[in-house]
């Protein structure tokens, strides 16, 4: 989709507060993040403390 006349940052930064948002309300705020920082990790199968995009998929899917 594009965005005309809107940076690319603003666009991402925008991404990342929708995302925050929802994570903090699906599952009662720290509760949800703590949650899902967990299920990162366990994600994390090259444990290069990053999550490539099917790491990524296969945690998002988990959490649900």
């Amino acid at each position: 989709m594009a965005y005309f006349g809107v940076d690319k940052d603003i666009r991402i930064q925008e991404i990342n507060l929708n995302f925050k948002n929802i994570i903090r309300n699906r599952q009662g705020g720290q509760l949800g993040l703590r949650s899902l920082s967990h299920i990162f990790k366990r994600m994390d199968r090259s444990g290069n403390g990053k999550l490539d995009e099917g790491e990524f998929e296969a945690a998002m899917g988990q959490f649900g």
